[in-house]
């Protein structure tokens, strides 16, 4: 959970997708951060049809109904956090 926690973290706050940064505090994210952990570590992401599913609740949770992006934003996000994820895991073979 820590690697999936911190590869999460580190692209939803670099992303900021709403523009909080640099006037909001760093945990401004953390309850969006939470829920996507939560999603990932409880979801069977081998599909793309689930990738695909990913991306859209990533962009529910931090964009919300003012879409600031399209699908194909929210979907670069996922697939990078998702690669990230696995060359975390292998690196330190979780």
């Amino acid at each position: 959970m820590e690697i999936v926690y911190e590869v999460v973290k580190d692209n939803i706050d670099s992303w900021d997708p709403m523009r909080f940064f640099p006037s909001a505090p760093p945990d401004e994210y953390d309850w969006e951060i939470q829920e996507i952990c939560n999603k990932i570590i409880h979801s069977d992401l081998l599909s793309e049809d689930k990738v695909i599913e990913l991306s859209v609740y990533i962009g529910d949770l931090c964009d919300g109904s003012d879409r600031l992006y399209d699908s194909t934003k929210y979907l670069e996000i996922t697939k990078k956090i998702l690669k990230e994820i696995k060359q975390a895991k292998h690196k330190f073979k979780i």
